[in-house]
């Protein structure tokens, strides 16, 4: 649990770090992710911002994994 309440920060076995929000209703806790570093890429040859507010970047690794990552207010 990250505090002031901001979630929940998990980390995966490729090191990514997700940040969930929680919202709890009629007895279910939901899970909703709010944020994701993306963790070891190993060398980062290219970026580029997408979309129309620019507001996505891809990243071009040496990696077969693709990532696409959306940047959220506030980082």
């Amino acid at each position: 649990m990250l505090p002031s309440d901001q979630g929940l920060l998990c980390v995966t076995a490729d090191q990514q770090f997700l940040v969930y929000s929680l919202e709890c209703t009629d007895e279910l806790l939901q899970l909703n992710l709010t944020k994701r570093l993306v963790g070891y890429n190993e060398e980062i040859v290219d970026m580029k911002f997408l979309g129309d507010d620019e507001k996505f970047l891809a990243l071009a690794t040496n990696l077969e994994q693709v990532w696409g990552c959306v940047f959220l207010s506030g980082n």
